[in-house]
């Protein structure tokens, strides 16, 4: 229950009680915890994956997360790599097709492979 008041007081400024309003909060408390939880397991399945995941800003090509198991390929600490962008983890003739996922999503193509079934 989430409560809302101010003391009410008459014309001579003597206090007579409480106004307030009551809300019934439990659905929003629930919504809350499960979102919780789910951001603590989203966590630990990133910071545990054994495969490097980084996480950038499509805009910028610059990260804003890196599990330790990119780090650990990489070589760099976490927060070295908060710093750094796309162009700054590869080689310059490997840049354009590294950007080329990027640019994808700023157009609004679609991004990744494609698996097709075989008829």
């Amino acid at each position: 229950m989430s409560i809302s008041g101010q003391p009410v007081f008459d014309e001579n400024r003597r206090f007579c009680g409480y106004r307030g309003v009551g809300r019934d909060i439990t659905e929003r408390t629930r919504v809350s915890e499960a979102l919780q939880e789910s951001e603590e397991r989203l966590r630990a399945i990133f910071e545990g994956a054994l495969d490097g995941i980084l996480v950038a800003d499509a805009a910028t090509g610059r990260f804003l997360a890196a599990n330790p198991a990119i780090c650990g390929m990489l070589g760099y600490p976490t927060e070295e790599i908060a710093g750094m962008g796309v162009q700054d983890i590869h080689r310059p003739q490997d840049l354009p097709q590294a950007i080329e996922p990027f640019e994808k999503m700023q157009r609004g193509d679609e991004v990744g492979e494609q698996v097709r079934a075989k008829k």
